[in-house]
């Protein structure tokens, strides 16, 4: 007979081969019991009547349906004769009931028999007690536990705004020109201030060594610009973009007034900014200049 459905939760077992064997349960997944079914045995016997029979096929077309994933067989007794044998009726009439549901289309890996024997009693009884609701084999349809419903969206958190006032950076500055192919290498030091939370106006000093290519020759230079930023919170990370304008100046170079964009990204204590400097000549004869600097604020 169908009992009406439950909710629990139960740990799950292996049925490997063909056969469905007995294994041990081991606990993995919470699984919620759907719904359950009852097969009725002889006192002693493991057979299957036309009655049984019918319960398990009405068990198999419920999985079928797709709602679960899972079937539990668990085979009982009553409390006479002994535990041991009573071990391994329970064992058989389980075997026996899962053997049915393969036969009726349900796959052996989807179900996980067991025998408790008189341990687990439906109607608890005293020792030697003849009861026929004890002398069965329970089938319990199983599926994954269902999510909980997501958490609301927390609202969102307003925007960290840094300080007002002085932000000093130090750090080792590297440039590339592309009108001479000239790698500039030394450091770097800007001074911004926040007029307010999101806009900084700053002066940024870089001196470096011209490594010549192509013939020119080598030497110390400089940049000097100011620069406008916009700054963006994204949470541990802060982001600006900009402009700035000055002049490049050194020796093998093409000293210049430039100007150009700016971006860059920030977090604690650090700071790397990337501007491309575009000279008189042209967008294609420009400097490629960046750093990475600590950041001290005041």
């Amino acid at each position: 007979m169908r009992n009406p459905m439950t909710a629990a939760l139960l740990g799950v077992s292996v049925a490997l081969g063909a056969g469905v064997s007995l294994i041990p349960l081991t606990p993995v997944q919470a699984q919620v019991v759907l719904s359950s079914y009852t097969v009725e045995f002889a006192l002693g016997s493991a057979q299957l009547t036309p009655a049984a029979r019918g319960v398990i096929r009405e068990a198999a077309a419920a999985f079928q349906r797709g709602e679960a994933t899972t079937v539990r067989v668990v085979g009982h007794t009553d409390t006479t004769g002994s535990a041991a044998l009573n071990q391994r009726l329970s064992e058989q009439r389980a075997q026996a009931v899962s053997e049915a549901l393969v036969a009726e289309g349900v796959p052996a890996g989807a179900i996980e028999p067991r025998g408790v024997g008189q341990t687990q009693l439906i109607v608890p009884t005293a020792d030697g007690v003849l009861e026929q609701r004890n002398r069965v084999v329970v089938m319990s349809l199983e599926g994954p536990t269902p999510p909980p419903p997501p958490a609301p969206a927390p609202d969102p958190a307003p925007p960290a705004a840094a300080p007002i006032g002085f932000q000093l950076s130090v750090g080792p500055y590297y440039g590339f020109d592309f009108q001479r192919d000239l790698n500039l290498i030394g450091g770097n030091v800007s001074l911004d201030y926040f007029v307010t939370p999101n806009v900084s106006v700053g002066v940024e000093q870089a001196g470096f060594y011209v490594f010549g290519v192509r013939g020119f020759d080598s030497g110390a230079g400089g940049r000097s610009v100011g620069s406008v930023d916009y700054h963006f919170d994204l949470g541990p990370v802060g982001a600006h973009v900009g402009a700035n304008a000055g002049y490049i100046y050194g020796s093998g170079i093409s000293s210049d007034f430039i100007y150009g964009p700016e971006v860059g990204l920030s977090w604690e204590f650090l700071q790397a900014k990337v501007a491309y400097d575009v000279r008189s000549a042209g967008f294609d004869s420009g400097v490629l200049s960046a750093t990475v600097g600590a950041v001290f604020r005041f």
